[in-house]
């Protein structure tokens, strides 16, 4: 297949727009890992993504826990632990760990 360059540009583009939205690209170290539970994660204009036990979180992530679910994620700076809210409403990783 054929592409003219503002179709490859375009492309690309999209391309490396969701490429750089995954975590693993985010700046800086993991503020946080999951510990117990499953947790659904967003960064910025990413889809949410499970995160389950031992995942890492960084920052600027929102957190939802499911309606039910029991989430503890643990931050990296202090080793705190703190219980996510399972109500579903997204809460901002930095209200638990800077």
């Amino acid at each position: 297949m054929k592409y003219k360059p503002l179709q490859k540009t375009m492309l690309l583009t999209a391309l490396l727009s969701v490429v750089l939205s995954h975590p693993s690209y985010a700046q800086g170290k993991p503020v946080a890992t999951v510990v117990e539970g499953v947790v659904d994660a967003k960064y910025e204009t990413a889809r949410y993504e499970t995160l389950t036990t031992g995942s890492s979180i960084y920052q600027g992530a929102l957190l939802k826990a499911k309606p039910g679910s029991k989430v503890k994620i643990r931050c990296n700076s202090n080793q705190v632990d703190w219980r996510i809210p399972d109500n579903g409403v997204p809460r901002g990783v930095s209200n638990y760990c800077s």
